[in-house]
């Protein structure tokens, strides 16, 4: 696999933690083959990075590829969160969410890069 095809989804959070699981769900059962997540939380109070962590061990397929779980040393604002994110991230297509956020089905982010490779928008 070479970066061109890899998916970067990344994952903002602050405070909002109650909802992660159900975000990384939403990840965890899309059926495109080359993802990796990367979580930038821009220090809440209560990110357990273990619990987020064994979550993503315990639900991942063999699609995930690799998974960063970052949490920012202070509170960065959510612009500097996200370049944060993007400077973590490996892939040639970023799908950004809030860590409150869902994919709507688990062929979102395949339509999502069917549409930019068909339409060579890059």
């Amino acid at each position: 696999m070479d970066n061109s095809s890899l998916v970067s989804v990344l994952v903002l959070s602050y405070n909002n933690l109650k909802y992660m699981k159900e975000c990384l769900n939403s990840i965890l059962e899309q059926n495109y083959k080359y993802i990796e997540i990367i979580i930038s939380d821009d220090f809440s109070s209560d990110l357990k990075k273990d619990d987020v962590e064994q979550f993503i061990i315990e639900n991942k397929k063999g699609n995930i590829v690799n998974y960063v779980i970052n949490q920012n040393p202070c509170n960065l604002g959510t612009v500097k969160n996200l370049n944060k994110a993007i400077s973590l991230a490996n892939g040639n297509y970023f799908i950004n969410l809030a860590c409150d956020d869902l994919l709507f089905d688990s062929e979102i982010i395949s339509s999502i890069v069917k549409f930019f490779s068909d339409s060579n928008y890059l």
